[in-house]
């Protein structure tokens, strides 16, 4: 079964502009669980009650209220709300070109593919472009919500477009907030033992290797009580800490696992 668009757009760049479908790039394969009456097992329900009236309040009688001090709101109307949120105008507008690698890490969010929509010699040639290690910084809005992102191409699919939204300024947490690793000079041996540890262990990016276990033991626990077995609970035994004095002693012996396994 075909992929199905959940968006349509232009991506417009020094006057260009080429037609695109949004696509789904990251699913949710999280198990997700309904709260339920511990006497009779009924799904409850989520109600928005006021606690002075102790009655539920419709949805037509709810407004939106920011808080300001304990017990103090500015409250905004559906029209005030409206009014700055533009409706979204189906344009991706690319506004710089920097280096694929200048993108930290911390500013991606969610990934989309996109596909052509029509014009398949222009998102062709735009694909060409981005694949040599470029990305385009852009800006959409779509469903009445502004996006900043990245359009780039990956690694394994040099030939179809990816569209990276990131987080706007201020949501990523400065480091000058943590504290960062101190203490005194790593020995000369200590370093060469990290860096043969890391050499070791060089080799291909497999995302195929990288699953959710815990979701996958999860899942198989619900089909075993849903087929009605007995299930034994083992606590899991976690293991200790190491002492940070024992450091370059687990390092070698990582290492040399690693060389005779």
């Amino acid at each position: 079964m075909p992929a199905r668009a959940i968006y349509k757009a232009s991506i417009r760049f020094n006057g260009c502009a080429v037609p695109v479908k949004l696509y789904t790039a990251v699913g949710d394969i999280r198990v997700h669980f309904r709260l339920l009456h511990s006497e009779d097992g009924v799904p409850l329900k989520r109600e928005m009650v006021c606690p002075v009236h102790a009655e539920r309040v419709p949805s037509e009688h709810q407004l939106k209220g920011y808080a300001v001090a304990p017990d103090e709101y500015v409250v905004l109307t559906p029209q005030e709300l409206d009014a700055i949120t533009p409706e979204s105008d189906r344009t991706i507008e690319v506004t710089a070109s920097v280096p694929a690698d200048a993108l930290d890490p911390r500013w991606l969010e969610r990934t989309y593919y996109l596909g052509p929509d029509g014009k398949d010699d222009a998102y062709a040639a735009l694909a060409q472009a981005l694949a040599n290690a470029r990305a385009g910084l852009c800006r959409w809005r779509m469903r009445r919500r502004d996006y900043v992102g990245a359009l780039t191409t990956g690694v394994e699919l040099p030939r179809v477009l990816l569209l990276i939204t990131l987080r706007h300024a201020g949501e990523v947490v400065p480091t000058d907030r943590l504290e960062l690793a101190g203490g005194s000079e790593l020995r000369e041996k200590e370093r060469k033992t990290a860096r043969w540890l890391v050499e070791e262990l060089a080799a291909d990016f497999r995302p195929d290797h990288y699953r959710d276990q815990r979701g996958e033991r999860l899942l198989a626990l619900l089909r075993r009580k849903a087929q009605g077995e007995t299930i034994e609970i083992v606590p899991p035994v976690e293991k200790p800490a190491t002492p940070e004095d024992r450091l370059l002693e687990q390092l070698e012996a990582s290492l040399a696992a690693v060389r005779h396994g």
